[in-house]
């Protein structure tokens, strides 16, 4: 939900841009390539806070005199050691599906390129 909620997000922009211009333009693809970027690093970064609370929470059951603070930031340390190579893994794919959904999406709104104009509601 996380990632969807992102990409809704940072793609919203690049799509209205080609909408309103009644064109798909490069710099419209590649902010919506970037969008895709960062939509999936950052719904990541959200997984890997809530795992680092699950983890401290599980921590201080087993140590109730140990720090909060020391104890989060060792589960974060380990787990952002392993998901950097997810991460970058996963960069590549993401900017493509940016790429791809900027493209369909904003060519699916514009009569010209083939999409269906936007009629207005019966009154």
């Amino acid at each position: 939900m996380l990632a969807a909620f992102f990409y809704a997000l940072f793609l919203s922009h690049p799509v209205s841009w080609c909408i309103r211009a009644r064109r798909i333009s490069l710099f419209a693809i590649c902010t919506g390539a970037l969008g895709g970027a960062m939509a999936t690093t950052l719904a990541f970064q959200g997984r890997y806070l809530v795992a680092a609370c699950f983890l401290t929470y599980t921590m201080q059951r087993g140590v109730p005199e140990g720090s909060v603070k020391i104890a989060f930031e060792l589960a974060l340390l380990n787990i952002e050691t392993y998901a950097l190579i997810e991460l970058l893994y996963m960069t590549i794919p993401a900017f493509l599906c940016g790429t791809m959904v900027t493209a369909l999406v904003a060519r699916a709104f514009i009569p010209s390129a083939g999409g269906r104009p936007i009629q207005a509601l019966p009154k």
